[in-house]
C-alpha cells in the first residue's frame, strides 16, 4: 500500500510517528524497517489491541489525537518521518490548519511527512471531503513543501475508492 513512498524515506531517518495507528500494522511495519515508532492513536481500545496484535520493542504505544497533539508535542521530539495514513479526511476543515502547524513542528529538518487521501470521502465513516490542493496550501504556510504526490487503486480491491499520497519535507530554514 505504501511502496509508491517508502523510497522517500530520508537514508539517515531513524525516527517515525504513525499518526491514527489504528491496529497498529503500519508502525510495525516501520519498526520491521529499522525504525523506532511513536504510534499515536485517539483510541484507548484500537491501542491496546495494536499493543496485542504487534508486541514490538520499537514501538511505543500513546494516546493522542489530531488536531492539538498535546502529548506528543510536550515530548519535545522531531520525527524523521510522520505518516498520517487514511486519517487527514477524519479532520473537521477547521481545525486543519492547526494540525498542519503542530504537523511541522513534529517534523525534522528535511524530514518527511506522509498524507494519505481517500477518494471519495465516505461521510457514513465520520470522513470530510479533502483536497490536494488544501493540503498543499497548508503545508506550505506551515513551512513544508511538496516532495511528491501519487495516485492508486485502493489496496483492498475496491472499484469505487482511489487514494492518493502527498508527501512533504521540512523546509530547512
Amino acid at each position: 500500500m505504501h511502496e509508491c513512498w517508502l523510497s522517500l524515506i530520508p537514508l539517515n531517518a531513524s525516527t517515525a510517528i504513525d499518526i491514527g495507528c489504528g491496529s497498529g500494522r503500519d508502525a510495525d511495519g516501520l519498526a520491521k524497517i529499522g525504525l523506532r515508532v511513536l504510534a499515536v492513536d485517539s483510541s484507548a481500545d484500537m491501542l491496546h489491541q495494536a499493543k496485542l496484535l504487534h508486541p514490538n520493542p520499537k514501538i511505543e504505544w500513546l494516546l493522542d489525537s489530531l488536531p492539538e497533539l498535546t502529548v506528543v508535542l510536550r515530548k519535545d521530539r522531531e520525527f524523521d518521518l510522520i505518516l498520517l495514513s487514511a486519517v487527514w479526511m477524519h479532520l473537521p476543515v477547521l481545525q486543519r490548519s492547526c494540525a498542519m502547524s503542530n504537523l511541522s513542528k513534529l517534523c525534522a529538518k528535511n524530514g518527511t511527512l506522509v498524507v494519505s487521501l481517500r477518494w471519495p470521502a465516505d461521510a457514513s465513516r465520520g470522513m470530510n471531503e479533502v483536497s490536494s490542493e488544501e493540503i498543499v496550501s497548508l503545508a506550505s504556510q506551515s513551512g513544508l513543501k511538496v516532495r511528491q504526490t501519487s495516485n492508486t487503486d485502493d489496496a483492498l480491491g475496491r472499484s469505487e475508492v482511489t487514494w492518493s499520497f502527498i508527501v512533504l519535507t521540512k523546509i530547512p530554514r
